[in-house]
């Protein structure tokens, strides 16, 4: 249980520079050339910039995820296990977190899902696959490991 609190807290962690992909080369254009391009904003140091980009609002970035995402990922996975006494497969557990992160950025993304359904199908993939393979490497195999040893 202590494995899948500190797992999902530390994925959840990573989700909020996931979800702004859009900045990183900004980002790296200020980490290593200490351009600070952020809007129209006049900054003029890197821990300035960092917080505008990040920092501003990580809390929410980082609890939303944590509330709409990975607790709903988890019940779906323990509520799985406990009706069929098996895990669900690497890809099934990708297949589901992809479902929930394209279903919340269909309903909280801006825009007509027809213009936009390739920008959502291709952002929930990834974000969906890598962060499913890391809770599965951090959480899973551990668990079901255990698991399948108590059987």
């Amino acid at each position: 249980m202590i494995r899948k609190i500190i797992g999902n807290i530390l994925v959840g962690l990573l989700l909020p520079f996931l979800f702004l992909v859009r900045w990183w080369p900004s980002t790296y254009d200020a980490i290593f050339y200490g351009v600070y391009k952020y809007y129209d904003f006049h900054i003029t140091s890197l821990s300035e910039y960092l917080y505008e980009v990040y920092g501003r609002d990580f809390m929410i970035s980082f609890i939303f995820p944590l509330l709409f995402m990975l607790l709903p990922f988890q019940i779906i996975k323990d509520g799985y296990y406990w009706k069929n006494r098996q895990a669900l497969t690497l890809w099934k557990k990708m297949l589901v977190f992809t479902g929930i992160v394209l279903l919340e950025v269909m309903l909280f993304v801006r825009g007509p899902i027809y213009d936009y359904y390739a920008l959502y199908l291709g952002s929930a993939i990834g974000i969906g696959v890598p962060i499913s393979a890391l809770l599965y490497l951090l959480i899973d195999r551990y668990v079901e490991k255990i698991a399948n040893e108590k059987l």
